[in-house]
This record gives C-alpha cells, structure tokens and sequence, in this order.
C-alpha cells in the first residue's frame, strides 16, 4: 500500500535484504479472557524472567519477514539468512 507508506514517517518499502516485524495473531474475547493461540513470549525486567503475554502491542516479540529476491524462491531455499 504506497498510499499508506507514504503517510509514515520513516516508512522504508520493501526490498531484497530488508526485513520487517510482522504478528499474525489473532485474539478473540472468550468470556472474561482474551484468548490466543499463543502467548507472545517477552522478556519481564520486573520480574527478571521471559513471560507469556496475550498482547499484540509487543511488536519484539513479533516474527520477521526476510525479503529475498525472487531467484532465491524459484530455487526452492527455505532456509532463512543469519539475522543481522
């Protein structure tokens, strides 16, 4: 969405070698709990420990999504780069 990249400031579009936090959770209210598939597991300073937190707003606990080129995906690699 350039229209949408546009508005934000720092906004980098995507290009080979680049890599962007991404969260496909979903959270869903079940009665008095919100309920996830999977926690997103963070670190705790307070507590000096990871936790499990059902909060999508904890974007260092998101996946990252490695932009290759297109040969690297035609040539079937599934392994991802050492992050950087």
């Amino acid at each position: 969405h350039s229209d949408t990249l546009a508005r934000q400031p720092g906004a980098v579009k995507p290009a080979v070698g680049g890599a962007w936090r991404i969260n496909f959770s979903r959270v869903e209210r079940k009665g008095e709990v919100n309920w996830v598939w999977r926690p997103q597991v963070v670190w705790e300073p307070r507590r000096r420990r990871y936790e499990g937190k059902v909060n999508m707003h904890l974007p260092d606990a998101w996946g990252l999504v490695k932009f290759a080129p297109h040969a690297a995906a035609d040539a079937g690699e599934t392994t991802l780069p050492a992050d950087s």
